[in-house]
């Protein structure tokens, strides 16, 4: 499992490295560093405590610990932005679909498969940003990019089909 994670990790590395500029760092690659770690502890968490509990309570305080996060952190650290109809309809719109619905979905989820095949499972979030920044936007995929989505794929079909020593075999 541990090999086919490193696959789907070097196809990220692919995906989203910019080889043109060099291999410097970016103030952005900081972030999406903390990010990653969150997001490995949040799929952790995750799947200790959703088998536990409801889909609808475990969504509910996550969602009030988003909202409370993102408020805290955009009065600290933001300028205030004038609240027009078009922005409340952003903001509800991403509070539905990009919140509340994949938190649901990702407590529903790893009710049945564990945090390793979750993990894997979230490395396809880059390939779909690929291809529907292609479909919709027009941006080309670079080779590289081909070459890590093609990655990221083997490595996910790699541990899907990958024999497990002593346990069970889950189904995504």
């Amino acid at each position: 499992m541990y090999i086919f994670a490193g696959v789907a990790a070097a196809g990220l590395g692919f995906l989203s490295l910019d080889l043109s500029a060099g291999l410097r760092l970016h103030p952005g690659d900081g972030l999406l560093l903390v990010c990653a770690v969150a997001f490995a502890f949040n799929i952790l968490l995750m799947a200790r405590y959703a088998p536990r509990c409801r889909v609808l309570v475990l969504t509910l305080v996550q969602v009030v610990v988003t909202a409370l996060s993102c408020w805290v952190s955009a009065i600290l650290l933001e300028k205030p932005v004038p609240l027009s109809g078009s922005v409340w309809a952003g903001l509800l719109y991403l509070a539905l679909f990009a919140t509340i619905l994949t938190l649901a979905g990702q407590a529903w989820g790893q009710r049945l498969v564990g945090p390793e095949r979750a993990a894997l499972i979230y490395t396809l979030e880059p390939v779909f940003a690929a291809l529907l920044a292609r479909l919709f936007l027009g941006e080309r995929l670079l080779p590289a990019g081909i070459l890590g989505s093609a990655l990221i794929m083997a490595g996910i079909i790699g541990a899907e089909i990958a024999p497990r020593k002593g346990k069970r075999r889950e189904m995504a």
